[in-house]
């Protein structure tokens, strides 16, 4: 049993969901696979915010900001260099920074800065006390269609409590609006299906498929309803998935407590 497609993304959390509505506006044929029921990922459960310096946002806010400040801020808070973390690597995600959140805004994704809320260290070299964090407004579920039951929900333990929690646990269906990670997921969800990104939850990648001679990567083996399915990919596979953190294992290797 087997599927060609152009690409292979494995994961449908906010990284994959994006990869994957960003290949399809290129005219790649995409296919995503999620290896729970639920898309979403940790983003849709935590706050969905985005640390996005220099971007058209905070500059019409009068927010002044540079990419060669953001790269101070970085080398200032990261330390020496090393092979993940080089200088180039650096540099180049607080140039990509401004570029991804246009996109994101010509893609109608309602962004906002959140102001008042300042780097994580404002007073390292190259730090801002507000402008650089941007975070998607609240959407409403039902407008998922079909897909709104698929939409990893964030607890009501994490609201505030009182009347809103309440309200969450009586309405935790496909209906109500969804705030913080869960709207970003929510966003990136409907451009990435709208556009005709195809996605297979409940499916697990078993093997990474690569060419004898170069070794280059040409697919992947999955697991899907019991059977085992070949994805083959004329551009390449993208790994959107979460780190070791989510092996209890290599958690207790290399995070003993």
């Amino acid at each position: 049993m087997a599927r060609e497609v152009d690409l292979a993304v494995v994961g449908a959390g906010a990284a994959g969901l994006l990869a994957a509505a960003a290949a399809k506006r290129l005219g790649f044929d995409v296919l995503v696979l999620e290896s729970s029921g639920l898309v979403g990922g940790d983003t849709a459960v935590g706050s969905g915010r985005m640390w996005l310096p220099g971007t058209h946002l905070a500059t019409s806010l009068g927010i002044t900001d540079t990419p060669e400040a953001a790269t101070d801020y970085l080398n200032a808070i990261l330390g020496a260099e090393t092979d993940a973390s080089t200088a180039a690597r650096r540099q180049a995600f607080a140039q990509a920074a401004p570029k991804l959140a246009r996109w994101l805004a010509a893609s109608n994704l309602p962004l906002l800065v959140e102001r008042g809320v300042p780097d994580y260290h404002p007073a390292s070299a190259g730090g801002r006390p507000e402008g650089r964090v941007l975070a998607t407004t609240p959407t409403d579920r039902k407008s998922l269609g079909e897909w709104a039951g698929k939409l990893r929900s964030r607890k009501p333990a994490d609201e505030a409590g009182g009347l809103t929690t309440l309200l969450r646990q009586f309405t935790h269906s496909e209906g109500y609006a969804a705030t913080g990670g869960e709207a970003l997921v929510a966003e990136l969800l409907r451009r990435a299906t709208a556009n005709g990104a195809d996605i297979w939850l409940d499916t697990t990648v078993e093997d990474i498929v690569q060419d004898g001679p170069s070794g280059s990567v040409t697919g992947l083996l999955v697991r899907k309803d019991g059977d085992q399915i070949e994805i083959r990919t004329r551009k390449g596979v993208l790994l959107a998935v979460g780190g070791f953190a989510g092996s209890q294992e290599l958690r207790e290797e290399y995070l003993p407590l």
